[in-house]
């Protein structure tokens, strides 16, 4: 399991993601904050893979403690993915 410094309210986060080779762009990308309230939800057609080419991370602010929750999903598969990070 990596250890990752502590993250606090008002650090800016950078998202990568490496999508499996079978599934397909594009991709719906959520970002939910501790109240559930949804603080981004954008269409990645392109994702930022952290590669040479690879266009540059999607960035948030995480604005208060508590658990953030991240879900990518393809919008032509049933590929997904879901993650959470925990600030504070």
């Amino acid at each position: 399991m990596p250890f990752f410094d502590k993250i606090s309210a008002g650090d800016r986060l950078s998202l990568v993601f490496v999508p499996s080779e079978t599934s397909v762009p594009p991709y719906a990308l959520k970002v939910f904050s501790p109240s559930g309230a949804n603080i981004l939800d954008t269409l990645v057609r392109d994702p930022p893979t952290g590669a040479p080419q690879s266009p540059p991370p999607i960035e948030f602010v995480v604005s208060a403690p508590g658990v953030y929750r991240i879900e990518v999903r393809s919008l032509t598969g049933r590929q997904r993915g879901d993650a959470k990070i925990r600030v504070g």
